[in-house]
């Protein structure tokens, strides 16, 4: 057409004004491109696009890797290929429940290319692009974290046997003093059963305190408590505790240890271990008693 129109023609210089508006939309689209992929490919996890079908349309560097696909091979795939286990009405489900701007959050278990499988939490948005249905999916490996949440339910297992085995009464309370946690030589000691103690283990009602002298003590003033207030451990303190409701009473020799959180001056929690002297402590007693009566000066 250019070569058909004398030079100088008005419609020349019209075209020639096309072409450049075409040039600079042309670079204005690559460099949205640009930006788009440089945006997919600086999120850490792995983030894929996908049709109406569940087909993939684009992805970024953190899912080629996670599924181990290159880029073109995995625009090929649908999303049953990277997550099996999904029902074949999938993705009609996801536009019949999925709201448009909304983000479901769900864990599931994705597909690698060589077969080997890990778990994900996936975040999935829904969206419109001139009139067609998108859906973007976040998918984080939750591997690491699966695997810290099985290793701290072995320890905390562990722990528990632990507990259970020490032949000392062990209750832990929080910083507000309510107790979260005891083994069951606590609640032996203390005539009352494990849920009581949860339950009533930090009621000042539920008990009459006394110290090693049989002096009435505060509740506050109990080495639990004490040890939250100070930020200190105290230990070896004997105490008498009577159950208002079994009007059982016990001595007990115990020792509080304040536990703390990296940064935090106040102590989060903390931890008393007693153990029964009741039978030491008549013991006592009555050797004082004896001697009393004897009116002779310390013996074996």
């Amino acid at each position: 057409a250019r070569r058909q129109l004398p030079a100088g023609h008005p419609a020349l210089r019209e075209l020639d004004a096309a072409v450049r508006e075409i040039e600079v939309m042309r670079r204005n689209a690559r460099a949205t491109e640009a930006r788009q992929r440089s945006l997919l490919d600086a999120v850490p996890d792995a983030v894929t696009v996908h049709d109406a079908d569940g087909r993939i349309l684009d992805a970024n560097a953190a899912a080629c890797a996670a599924f181990g696909y290159p880029l073109e091979r995995l625009r090929g795939l649908n999303l049953e290929d990277i997550n099996p286990s999904l029902p074949p009405d999938h993705m009609t489900r996801v536009w019949r429940e999925l709201t448009l701007g909304h983000t479901d959050t769900t864990i599931t278990t994705n597909r690698r290319a060589d077969g080997t499988r890990f778990p994900v939490e996936v975040h999935s948005n829904a969206y419109l692009v001139d009139g067609m249905h998108r859906l973007v999916a976040v998918a984080r490996d939750i591997s690491a974290r699966i695997d810290s949440e099985q290793a701290l339910r072995r320890s905390e297992q562990h722990y528990r046997s632990l507990l259970e085995a020490v032949d000392k009464g062990i209750v832990v309370q929080d910083r507000h003093g309510r107790v979260v946690s005891a083994n069951a030589a606590a609640a032996r000691f203390l005539d009352v059963s494990f849920d009581e103690l949860v339950r009533e283990g930090a009621s000042p009602g539920f008990w009459q305190c006394v110290d090693g002298e049989g002096r009435p003590i505060p509740w506050q003033d109990l080495p639990g408590p004490t040890a939250l207030r100070s930020g200190r451990v105290v230990e070896s303190t004997t105490l008498g505790f009577l159950n208002r409701r079994s009007g059982r009473f016990r001595w007990v020799l115990a020792t509080s240890v304040p536990q703390f959180v990296d940064g935090d001056p106040r102590p989060h929690q903390v931890i008393s271990v007693f153990g029964d002297v009741t039978e030491l402590k008549r013991q006592s007693e009555l050797f004082n008693q004896t001697q009393q009566l004897a009116g002779i000066g310390g013996w074996e």
